[in-house]
């Protein structure tokens, strides 16, 4: 059963084009007199401690090209969401790089606007990674109230989403728990996925591999 729709920012949008439009970002937010004409209704994408690091000079306006290809993925992603609609089904936006978050969160927060009328946004709470780094008591002290409702039983608005081929024993556990649960599915032409599937393969035998040496 399909549970929500998830998608990569980086696969409707070109990579440079995501770092360009965050430097852009970036810069309106240290300087609100910075016009940006292409920008699109949205939810503040910054906060006072954002991190504006990665955009040290003032970046060029876009280009006619570049503001054609934002408009292209803009369109892109309104079609992804106007299916979502139809089919009543979530959509997921994954966090990437970064660098490009500004790009994504901007993305994510104008699509909301247009059509999460009256609805809840959702957001990723944290990733595995940074959470496995907790001292348990620190973890159970974060997660509790976070993921149970003042029964102590799983809320009804969350739910945890791992990649297919990972982390199945959690993602078990959190179900016979009574959590919603949901995997990752990779989908697109074998030309596209193949490789990101073997990227995806690197990181994890790395992982395993950095495991397997900090347990010795």
């Amino acid at each position: 059963m399909v549970t929500e729709k998830v998608v990569k920012i980086t696969a409707i949008c070109p990579m440079t084009l995501l770092e360009r439009v965050s430097d852009l970002l970036r810069w309106q937010q240290k300087d609100p007199s910075f016009i940006l004409p292409w920008k699109l209704d949205s939810l503040p994408i910054f906060a006072e401690s954002s991190p504006l690091y990665h955009t040290q000079e003032r970046p060029e306006p876009l280009t006619p090209e570049e503001e054609s290809d934002l408009q292209l993925a803009n369109q892109r992603l309104l079609e992804l969401c106007q299916k979502c609609v139809e089919f009543n089904m979530p959509l997921l936006i994954d966090a990437e790089h970064t660098t490009v978050q500004p790009a994504i969160d901007y993305f994510t927060y104008s699509s909301a606007i247009m059509h999460n009328k009256g609805d809840t946004i959702a957001s990723m709470i944290a990733h595995h990674f940074y959470m496995k780094r907790l001292p348990m008591d620190q973890l159970q002290l974060f997660l509790q109230p976070t993921i149970l409702n003042h029964k102590g039983e799983p809320q009804a608005r969350i739910c945890t989403t791992t990649w297919n081929i990972r982390c199945t024993f959690l993602s078990f556990g959190l179900s016979i728990a009574g959590f919603k649960v949901s995997k990752y599915m990779t989908f697109g032409p074998v030309e596209m996925v193949m490789p990101y599937l073997l990227r995806r393969a690197e990181r994890i035998e790395g992982s395993w591999l950095l495991q397997a040496l900090i347990g010795k």
